[in-house]
């Protein structure tokens, strides 16, 4: 393990940071600090010493708004306070050589949310600010992958993605319930393509640019989703329950794979198509 690299993951209890940690450990590629909640964060400027020749922030601290719903939006949103001074202490007393921090596309989907919502997008968007400004400053390797609909694999998967949520139904029982009540167009992320590419780019980028892209491997609605499961685990699309027509409904949760595309053909790995990674998913 080279022992002069070292990656800051914050939240790192969550879905995608325990995929980080997992392919770090399996490559070998260095030494992981973890930050899994609010009371982790000083022990950091501890721990990051001038010996590691590399540092790099894999950002993933967010307080999800459905998770603190129950909060008075001025609660919650002292939290959200907090978790922005906690990461602007942590940027601005370490030297940070590459900084990944993953947004969503629902920052740009706020049509009918929730106060704490708006306000949950609202901090999304200003920590993007704030990390741009400091790449202005030390002009470090910025990574702002812009996440859709998210799926990956069932370990460690411990909160709602809609069309992972369908995906682990449509394992588990073999039929599909459809719960949204359009049958919408989303940008879909394939997990494991994003973390080979992010991993890519910080070993092999010496730019030192920022580096902001959609993660649309393929856009699909729902229902075509849901079509393309039972084809693959082999059961009857009879068995897909919903209550909307089968027309698409587009809306704004939809990005573009453009900027995607030309980064992956830059970084040349091997990377999944849709079905190949839904097989891989439901065979392991």
């Amino acid at each position: 393990m080279q022992i002069d690299q070292i990656f800051v993951v914050t939240g790192s209890n969550g879905w995608l940071s325990k995929n980080y940690i997992q392919y770090i450990y399996q490559k070998g590629i260095g030494k992981v600090i973890s930050i899994p909640d609010s009371d982790s964060w000083e022990k950091v400027n501890n721990e990051l010493q001038d010996r590691y020749e590399k540092k790099i922030l894999l950002h993933n601290s967010f307080l999800s708004p459905n998770k603190y719903k129950h909060l008075k939006v001025s609660e919650y949103e002292s939290l959200l306070n907090k978790n922005l001074d906690q990461i602007l202490k942590l940027i601005s007393n370490n030297k940070i050589d590459a900084t990944v921090f993953p947004t969503t596309g629902r920052v740009n989907y706020l049509k009918n949310q929730s106060d704490h919502y708006k306000l949950y997008a609202y901090y999304k968007l200003k920590e993007e600010e704030e990390f741009i400004k400091n790449y202005k400053k030390n002009k470090s390797l910025l990574i702002i992958p812009k996440i859709y609909s998210l799926i990956g694999p069932s370990k460690f998967f411990n909160y709602s993605s809609n069309f992972n949520d369908i995906l682990i139904q449509a394992l588990n029982s073999k039929q599909i319930n459809l719960s949204s009540k359009q049958n919408n167009l989303h940008s879909i992320s394939i997990m494991d393509n994003m973390i080979k590419l992010i991993f890519s780019m910080i070993e092999k980028d010496n730019s030192k640019l920022i580096r902001k892209f959609d993660v649309v491997d393929r856009v699909l609605s729902i229902l075509d989703f849901a079509n393309l499961l039972s084809k693959i685990l082999g059961f009857d699309e009879n068995r897909i329950f919903h209550n909307f027509s089968k027309h698409y409904i587009s809306n704004d949760y939809l990005g573009s794979d453009k900027g995607y595309l030309k980064l992956k053909k830059q970084f040349n790995n091997s990377y999944y198509s849709l079905e190949d990674y839904i097989d891989y998913l439901t065979t392991t």
